[in-house]
């Protein structure tokens, strides 16, 4: 009986190492998975965000290009049959003729721009977190038409980071034709 009485305050006086150490590593893995799943969900926030700015800069300049040849009287650049990568349009009012698209390099980024009117007005119409390149209008209007133009470039996310998620390159193509 005495026996008995030193095995139970034996077994009331805590974990053994044994249990601890199952104890630990359950909580390891657990803070483990929090961990990695809030570094997964920040990464893909971010490749998000990443891919949201190339895209809405990207569809902001089709539209605004898409606008200004609606807009315009004719093509003066690239004449018909002919590549160039810049577009050049004559528009009804002399606040904004000719208007000019063309790439310009600011020293660190290559930007898409837009100049009106004489003496020109430039603006950007990419900001400085994506490069621009690639910049291409094909006017394929036919003699008989005002003239249709095609146009493609490419937006890349400016990143100095090796991470993946902030790797993003897009091509953008769009057309009109003059009215």
């Amino acid at each position: 009986m005495k026996h008995i009485n030193q095995l139970k305050k034996y077994n009331n006086r805590g974990f053994t190492l044994i249990e601890i150490l199952i104890y630990i590593t359950l909580f390891s893995l657990i803070i483990g998975a929090i961990v990695g799943l809030a570094i997964l969900a920040t990464s893909q926030r971010q490749r998000n965000q990443v891919v949201n700015i190339v895209n809405l800069q990207g569809e902001s300049v089709i539209s605004l290009i898409n606008q200004n040849i609606d807009n315009s009287t004719s093509i003066t650049s690239p004449t018909l049959g002919n590549s160039a990568s810049t577009l050049t349009l004559a528009m009804p009012t002399n606040a904004a003729n000719p208007t000019v698209f063309s790439s310009y390099n600011d020293g660190t980024t290559t930007h898409l721009e837009i100049s009106q009117g004489s003496p020109a007005v430039s603006t950007y119409l990419t900001n400085s977190h994506v490069i621009l390149s690639n910049l291409n209008f094909s006017n394929k209007g036919l003699s008989s038409a005002p003239g249709s133009i095609l146009y493609s470039f490419t937006l890349t996310y400016k990143t100095s980071s090796i991470l993946q998620e902030f790797n993003f390159q897009k091509n953008f193509y769009g057309a009109a034709t003059l009215l």
